[in-house]
């Protein structure tokens, strides 16, 4: 049994999410600039963004499985979401310059970073003396 740890959980978490979003950005990124600048995208260019889209699809599950073995989903998904949030806000925006980035967008995503840095404070914690076997086996049928 894995000893349940927050913060590799929360590590693997965020790193799933910057895997979700740059898993977007090589596919959406050179589309963007092939309309911007009027050349067309070859197709070996299209192929290559869409394998580097599967590859960073599949780490991100890797990596949001490992977050799952060290902590709670309770944990997991929502510091996933949040880190997908700030993420796409600064890559969208700041790096790339896609998206425009307004006060609403910019106070939500802060409110719910700020949510998902408190609620290991709040939320549940680690439950190193659960075995999922025994669990499985106390479920009675309906």
């Amino acid at each position: 049994m894995v000893k349940q740890s927050f913060l590799l959980c929360t590590v693997f978490a965020v790193v799933t999410g910057l895997f979700l979003v740059l898993a977007t950005v090589v596919v959406a990124y050179p589309d963007r600039q092939a309309k911007i600048t009027g050349i067309k995208q070859s197709k070996r260019s299209k192929a290559l963004a869409i394998g580097a889209n599967f590859i960073l699809f599949c780490l991100s599950g890797v990596t949001g499985v490992a977050s799952s073995w060290f902590g709670p989903a309770s944990i997991l998904l929502p510091t996933m979401m949040g880190a997908q949030l700030v993420f796409n806000m600064l890559i969208y925006s700041l790096l790339l310059g896609l998206e425009q980035l307004n006060k609403e967008i910019l106070v939500g995503t802060l409110v719910i970073v700020a949510s998902v840095v408190l609620l290991p404070i709040v939320g549940p914690g680690p439950q190193d003396d659960q075995d999922a076997l025994v669990l499985l086996q106390s479920v009675q049928p309906p």
